[in-house]
């Protein structure tokens, strides 16, 4: 998209006039710059056209007028004084110019809530979900936003490219909160494994059922407020059952 075009006018008077046009997106206006006949000579015109529209510096002549005029949709970006024959290139302009602003704003907007998610993450002394949801909600507005076409694709992409570096850094805590867990769960799962090794040889003893029984009940109360893996906690769960069916078993007889 073009932030500059030069084409050619007439003034009030219908003299024929050079005029430039400058979108300045942080200040959602634009710049209006005339110059009568006699300073838009070739040399100035070619500089206007090669140069100036690609933002390098040009040097104005003396007697250049320049206007500011708010961005708006209900206003032209021309005042009523000046007309032009490509009336089709600044109505695009002004369409373009107006998308630019807003994606602008949008972009400047995100990238402060990102700013503030990643503070919040570099703060995390461990895996927060809660925060991870948050990412991804942010994210979420970025994505409809972009297929509502609200924001340019290299607004998008800065964007995506800061959102994935942040998911990244919790997806690196939650690895590590994973590894922790993985450990405590082995740990508490060879603890609780011993203690069935010793349920399941009384049964084999025929030792006392009913004392079996409520000790089984006392390992299946804490085993329901311990933290495993789910597939440790699957084992678990299938032996504790198994020990409560071979009680059953051996007190009822087989069903």
């Amino acid at each position: 998209m073009k932030k500059k075009i030069v084409l050619w006018g007439t003034d009030e008077n219908e003299q024929k006039i050079l005029v430039a046009l400058e979108l300045i997106i942080a200040e959602n206006k634009v710049k209006v710059h005339t110059f009568k006949e006699e300073l838009a000579t070739e040399t100035f015109y070619n500089q206007m056209m090669d140069s100036w529209r690609i933002d390098e510096e040009v040097e104005f002549p003396d007697g250049s007028v320049t206007t500011d005029r708010e961005l708006s949709m209900t206003e032209d970006l021309l005042p009523e004084t000046i007309k032009v024959q490509r009336t089709d290139l600044i109505a695009r302009a002004k369409t373009e110019w107006h998308f630019a602003v807003l994606s602008s704003k949008l972009y400047e907007l995100y990238k402060t809530e990102l700013e503030d998610l990643k503070d919040k993450i570099s703060k995390l002394s461990e895996f927060e979900n809660s925060v991870w949801e948050e990412m991804k909600g942010f994210w979420a507005k970025v994505q409809e936003q972009a297929r509502e076409r609200n924001l340019f694709k290299e607004h998008t992409d800065k964007l995506k490219e800061i959102t994935n570096k942040l998911f990244d850094d919790l997806k690196a805590l939650r690895a590590r909160a994973n590894k922790e867990l993985s450990e405590k769960s082995k740990e508490r799962f060879e603890a609780y494994g011993k203690k069935l090794d010793v349920i399941n040889e009384k049964i084999q003893k025929g030792l006392g059922l009913n004392p079996i029984f409520d000790e089984l009940k006392r390992i299946q109360s804490e085993f329901k407020n311990e933290v495993f893996t789910r597939e440790d906690r699957t084992k678990l769960w299938n032996r504790i059952d198994a020990a409560f069916k071979a009680v059953k078993e051996k007190k009822y007889g087989k069903a």
